[in-house]
């Protein structure tokens, strides 16, 4: 399958092949494992994640409690673009494929393997899918459901803002390794920044936000209007004193200082 795809063009070679050969060896590991080797708890799957690193045992174990195993055979969709998010999938073995487009437009973005997770803005935003991710092999994974997380983070003092703190570090580390103006920095320097961040303040329709001595602002969630302007996320803003910042839908904002000389 994957040589197809690199036949047609649809996948970089060299990533096609680095992706295939990683995938390769993972799966022949795995075979080389004892039949009776368990799959690996999804506890410890969970608490290695970047996205629930910041998260304390106690947390992770409720997570593990809503997480239900799930298999996919090779080109079933785990989910589809434009569609409403309602869940996030761990994968725990095989590999899936991020895709862009449908038919003759299709463009693979990534190939993910064990110990990843894709999906995971639905869990706390229901947002829609901006991308389909599909089975590249039988697939085995832990499904996160949307409405079991919102249960739990419910009835757990903190639990909520301790996810959502998590969350946005580990997406605003991802976007600005994306990003030219961040690119430079270093893991460091980076990590540095993001630890200095303001826990993410939630905004409802209407309200103003308070940005104070902040020099940027990452929009984790949610859309924002700058002076009318309107923002949706994620992207992270230059902030400006003079500038009025209203939510126009429920947002999540992440306030960040100065960025630390090299």
């Amino acid at each position: 399958q994957y040589e197809e795809l690199l036949e047609r063009g649809a996948i970089d070679p060299h990533l096609a092949r680095e992706s295939i050969r990683d995938i390769e060896n993972q799966m022949k590991a795995l075979i080389r494992l004892p039949t009776r080797l368990a799959i690996p708890e999804t506890a410890r799957i969970v608490s290695e994640l970047p996205l629930f690193r910041g998260l304390g045992e106690d947390d992770l174990d409720e997570l593990a409690s809503i997480t239900k195993e799930d298999v996919f055979e090779s080109g079933a969709e785990l989910m589809r673009e434009g569609e409403e998010g309602d869940c996030a999938f761990v994968i725990a073995r095989g590999a899936v494929q991020v895709v862009k487009g449908d038919g003759k437009d299709e463009e693979i973005l990534d190939v993910v393997g064990g110990g990843e997770i894709v999906g995971e803005m639905a869990l706390l935003t229901g947002a829609t899918r901006v991308a389909t991710v599909r089975a590249a092999t039988v697939v085995v994974v832990g499904r996160v459901s949307r409405d079991d997380l919102l249960r739990v983070v419910s009835e757990r003092a903190g639990l909520r803002e301790r996810v959502w703190q998590s969350f946005a570090a580990h997406n605003l580390d991802n976007f600005c390794r994306t990003d030219r103006r961040f690119r430079t920095m270093d893991y460091d320097a980076r990590h540095a920044w993001i630890a200095a961040a303001r826990v993410p303040t939630e905004l409802g329709p209407g309200d103003t936000l308070v940005t104070g001595e902040a020099a940027y602002l990452y929009l984790v969630a949610g859309e924002l209007e700058v002076d009318g302007t309107p923002h949706r996320a994620p992207q992270i803003l230059e902030v400006a004193p003079t500038h009025r910042y209203d939510a126009t839908t429920e947002a999540r904002v992440v306030l960040l200082p100065e960025i630390p000389s090299s």
